[in-house]
């Protein structure tokens, strides 16, 4: 190394280093890092080369960043130098210490592999500088010099120096890249949030998601996207798009045209069909003319897709329930942006609460339906209620006005009875749905002839297909392969449950069949199941209504001007039964004016597989039907009546009387329970409802006392507090039986004759 300068050379170096250190600390970017120190470096210390490298781990190499006195060859072969290649730089940069060569021939024999370019350059002196912060190496400062020993002590410092400012420099640069990428980061954070607010805000606007989901898709351009477009999927599999947006309406409007020219096919391998089968997002980076070639196979319409240039692609499903109903897309194109995890984190959650706005809607319409329905359905119970009570009041009026001749008077008696039984059968439908709604509906399961089910139900409805001029036919079909002798006919079941259903299906189609039709009912049996169809030749359904027949407060025709009544429960209620046995109900109709088969399909008894399993019911809610008993049938019997209502009090005490009973008629539990010891009764007949004291807490008075005061006294519940739990609670509290208000007077006489006889 050369000898020390003159004062007057080194004063003019170092003045030259501090405007060295003075520029770098101006420099701003990392590139420009590597330009401004070769440069000022060169014109510092003058050497024939000035080269500074800095690191790119990305691909774990020195990267030529400034260049000054390097021939073209050189500076393409040295341009990217990796870390494990030996040479003066990488190992500067490995040991973090200055590598010097003072003469050629010591770099030629140190770095043989590399002569060639080293004579070709013809330099002498070299000096490779690391340029370290807190020994960390940020990249490296080479400088050589044609002749030898052409550094000296001072060009050595500042040299060093100069390269420390060049680290510091970067590090700032990169510090401040950091910074401005933190700062950019926020800026981009609170764009998101400020537009996921603003969608929260155009969601909530309404509960119409048709109206709300176009703003979305507004917002989301160009906040987002170039481009956005959502698009939902019909009933029948095709797509309807609800709202599309971009910044060029004349681009909007061309786009929209090829959209309409090929709309999405659910058979599509990619996009919104793919999205919507998979359910998770297709994300394209970067759409590139391959991908064109990959997603549109017609050249024709590729072309015309090319011509929007777009970049990047973000295709996300909007799923309501845990089904795809629809799709967001966003794309990007003249911005030439290309979307980054980032975009897709914003775009999917943007997605998420679009698909919360549309089950909002879907359930609100839902409530809103079911509401129309239920008003529908109270409507149409008052109408059914009122009608045979206005027939029930009117007859009875002029019965007890006396303004009805003598052979009228059975007439009007049997139309009372004939309306008070249709109130009956209304209530009941009532009770058995309210069952349903609860899980409570029970069944008493045994094994099952689904012949004598259908004969009985047949002959049932017998009288009323007589009087609307409608034949009934029972055809048994050909049945499957096997013996009939091994119980093929027969269904593990609840008998009168099933009758109920065949009972309700007939009634129906007797109903809707005009004058001179037939209704026919098919029984058929397969190898594990037996199958029902109810076929009639009436008014059939309208094909958008099928779907719904078998829900509860749902008729084709709910308004005034209909020409059938009912509440529209018996269908619900057939539904329910046959699921409850394990099997399916359909309907099918070609339309109205084309009939309707309704077909019941029941695992044959042993075949249940994973079918809900019966429980049986606690008791009879109502006495099973019986011969009618003799008017001695209670003679002797000691009958205490707890009744607060008079009418029905009167009416219990004149027919156990007229059956040969005593009978002790209470009023309220308190006279009930005075009376006890010494009326000494063999039976107690009681309501539940009753003031002060319900027929609840009199059982459980009674049940208390010894059996000689009559504590185990056998007790009926006769009340209109008829549900499940109702009967449960009754039971439960000591009653030994529980009747159903309104009961036919000898079937109770009946019920009472068989608790004596068990008693």
């Amino acid at each position: 190394m050369r000898a020390p300068i003159d004062a007057a050379t080194y004063g003019a170096r170092m003045a030259k280093l501090q405007a060295v250190t003075a520029r770098l600390a101006a420099v701003l970017d990392a590139e420009e890092v590597g330009t401004v120190l070769a440069r000022e470096v060169w014109r510092a210390l003058e050497p024939s080369m000035s080269v500074v490298y800095v690191v790119d781990e990305g691909m774990q190499a020195l990267r030529m960043s400034g260049i000054i006195g390097l021939d073209a060859e050189n500076a393409q072969r040295f341009a990217m130098v990796p870390f494990e290649m030996r040479t003066p730089v990488t190992e500067a940069y490995r040991a973090r210490v200055p590598v010097t060569f003072l003469r050629a021939s010591a770099y030629v024999e140190a770095y043989p592999h590399i002569e060639a370019g080293i004579l070709a350059s013809g330099f002498e002196t070299f000096l490779a500088l690391p340029l370290c912060i807190e020994d960390r190496a940020l990249g490296v400062l080479a400088l050589s010099w044609k002749r030898p020993e052409a550094i000296d002590v001072v060009s050595a410092e500042i040299a060093r120096i100069a390269a420390q400012a060049g680290a510091m420099a970067l590090q700032r640069v990169k510090l401040f890249a950091s910074e401005r990428a933190a700062r950019a980061r926020a800026e981009a954070a609170r764009e998101r949030l400020s537009v996921l607010a603003k969608v929260g805000e155009v969601l909530a606007g309404s509960l119409d998601y048709q109206r709300t989901i176009g703003g979305v898709v507004d917002l989301c351009v160009p906040r987002l996207a170039d481009w956005a477009a959502v698009d939902m999927q019909n009933e029948d599999g095709t797509f309807s798009r609800l709202g599309v947006a971009h910044g060029n309406p004349v681009r909007l409007a061309l786009a929209q045209e090829l959209w309409e020219r090929r709309p999405p096919s659910m058979e599509d391998p990619i996009g919104i069909p793919a999205v919507m089968r998979s359910g998770k997002a297709e994300v394209v980076f970067e759409i590139t003319e391959a991908t064109l070639k990959t997603w549109i196979s017609d050249p024709e319409l590729r072309e015309s897709y090319a011509r929007f240039g777009f970049r990047s692609s973000i295709c996300l499903p909007l799923r309501v329930r845990g089904r795809s109903v629809g799709a967001l897309t966003l794309l990007m194109a003249e911005s030439n942006r290309q979307f980054v995890q980032e975009d897709v984190s914003l775009a999917q959650e943007v997605a998420r609460r679009a698909s919360l706005a549309i089950e909002r809607s879907h359930s609100f319409r839902e409530a809103q339906e079911l509401s129309r329905h239920k008003d529908e359905f109270l409507a149409t119970v008052s109408h059914e209620l009122r009608t045979p009570l206005n027939a029930i009041v009117g007859w009875t009026r002029m019965l007890l006005g006396g303004r009805l001749p003598p052979e009228r008077e059975r007439h009007a008696l049997e139309v009372i009875a004939r309306n008070a039984d249709l109130q009956t059968q209304l209530i009941s439908d009532l009770l058995d749905v309210s069952r349903a709604i609860s899980g409570k509906l029970r069944l008493e399961v045994g094994v099952v002839e689904m012949p004598a089910v259908l004969s009985a139900a047949l002959e049932s409805v017998g009288p009323a297909a007589t009087a609307r001029g409608v034949e009934l036919a029972l055809e048994v079909l050909p049945l499957g392969e096997g013996p009939l002798g091994e119980g093929r006919l027969q269904v593990a079941g609840d008998a009168g449950r099933l009758q109920q259903v065949m009972w309700n299906l007939l009634t129906n189609a007797i109903k809707f069949s005009p004058v001179g039709s037939k209704v026919t009912t098919q029984l058929r049996a397969e190898e594990d199941w037996i199958e029902v169809k109810v076929v009639d030749q009436g008014e059939g359904m309208p094909t958008a209504f099928l779907p719904h027949v078998f829900q509860q407060f749902r008729q084709a025709d709910a308004t005034r001007a209909r020409k059938h009544g009912g509440l529209g429960l018996g269908l619900a209620i057939c539904r329910t039964l046959v699921e409850l046995h394990g099997g399916t109900i359909g309907v099918a109709s070609e339309g109205q004016g084309k009939g309707s088969t309704f077909t019941v399909r029941l695992p044959v008894a042993g075949k249940r597989g994973d079918a809900r399993p019966a429980t049986p019911a606690l008791q009879p809610s109502a006495p099973a039907p019986d011969a009618t008993p003799p008017s001695t049938a209670l003679n002797g019997a000691r009958v205490l009546v707890v009744e607060d209502e008079p009418d029905a009090r009167e009416l219990l005490a004149t027919l156990f009387e007229q059956h040969g009973a005593i009978v002790r008629a209470a009023g309220n539990a308190r006279e009930a329970f005075e009376a006890l010891p010494a009326f000494t009764p063999t039976l107690i007949v009681s309501d539940l409802g009753m003031p002060g004291e319900d027929g609840l807490s009199l059982i459980r008075r009674i049940r208390a006392l010894p059996p000689e005061d009559g504590g185990s006294t056998p007790a009926v519940a006769l009340t209109a507090f008829a549900r499940e739990h109702e009967r449960g609670e009754a039971l439960a509290a000591g009653f030994q039986s529980h009747v159903s208000k309104p009961v036919d007077p000898e079937k109770l006489v009946a019920h009472l004759c068989r608790m004596l006889r068990r008693a």
